[in-house]
């Protein structure tokens, strides 16, 4: 899964494609008359439109109870107030590819919608992924060297509110149900996070995979593939950087499984993660990176086996 030329050219050429029909289309336009007529009507009809958009703002937020409202969201967006809403974690978030399919919604019985969650069973990827050639790190072995001891299991209140928590309409609302079920895990939670795989959201995807192996479960490649999914090779290198200053026996694991699968800034990002961590499996990567086609990856493993 690479960030190949071809996709870079495509997003430029779709953003040059955008600014030349802006161009067009004030050309087409013209300079607005501001004398006689013309111009009270072009007032009248901004003002109705400014108290249009008012009303329908304020209707948003009195039909919600007090909640978020999606038109609140909106413009919290589109004027860069995203921190009222949404935790520094989640932002990223946002530079997500926009064809990545939206969650299914149904409607509660309260006449909300809510995403819908597919069974655990349609969430669990195949064991293996057909093998890529030439690829250094394919063989290499990836076990957790350390697994977390859990005594309490979920109560069906607690899956009811966990299950509710990760098929909110929100997708900040199911990325914090995620954070919360990493800081007090729940035996028996580990199938409402397979479901969270069918999730939008790459930020949601990730997490809930992690969360998967910080209960202790190893998780095949391929189930790191599919929680990559469509995301840009960017923001799925931005998700594993936060790791590299103090990585995790989970982090780790999930980097060895990124390394092969990542384009050559993710790989470097996974790479710095596993020689930070210096567990069992380091310098099998390392040595490994020394045959990878990138440069600046070679160049990082000579300097991480030097200080070994």
């Amino acid at each position: 899964m690479t960030g190949t030329p071809s996709q870079d050219i495509w997003h430029a050429s779709a953003a040059q494609v955008e600014v030349d029909a802006y161009d067009d289309g004030l050309s087409q336009v013209g300079s607005p008359s501001f004398g006689g007529k013309s111009s009270k009507m072009l007032v009248l009809a901004l003002a109705l439109l400014i108290l249009a958009l008012g009303g329908f703002i304020a209707f948003s937020m009195l039909e919600t109870d007090g909640e978020e409202s999606e038109s609140v969201d909106y413009m919290a967006r589109l004027t860069g107030a995203i921190d009222h809403f949404f935790a520094d974690e989640a932002q990223d978030e946002f530079a997500e590819e926009l064809s990545e399919a939206p969650v299914s919604k149904k409607t509660s019985k309260k006449g909300k919608e809510v995403a819908e969650s597919p069974a655990p069973n349609d969430i669990k990827p195949e064991e293996k992924l057909p093998e890529v050639q030439g690829n250094p790190y394919w063989a290499l072995p990836n076990r957790l060297t350390q697994k977390l001891e859990i005594t309490a299991r979920w109560t069906p209140e607690e899956e009811t509110a966990i299950r509710a928590g990760l098929t909110h309409t929100f997708r900040y609302q199911r990325f914090k149900t995620i954070q919360d079920l990493r800081k007090h895990p729940l035996l028996g939670s580990e199938a409402a996070l397979w479901d969270a795989q069918a999730d939008s959201g790459f930020w949601v995807r990730a997490f809930a995979l992690l969360a998967i192996v910080e209960q202790g479960t190893d998780v095949p490649l391929s189930a790191l593939d599919q929680a990559i999914g469509k995301a840009h090779p960017d923001l799925v290198a931005n998700f594993f950087r936060r790791f590299i200053k103090k990585p995790t026996p989970a982090s780790t694991y999930l980097a060895r499984h990124a390394i092969k699968l990542l384009d050559a800034n993710g790989r470097l990002v996974a790479l710095e993660i596993i020689a930070r961590s210096r567990d069992t499996h380091d310098k099998e990567y390392l040595s490994a990176a020394l045959q990878d086609p990138d440069l600046k990856v070679q160049k990082f493993a000579k300097k991480s086996l030097r200080r070994r």
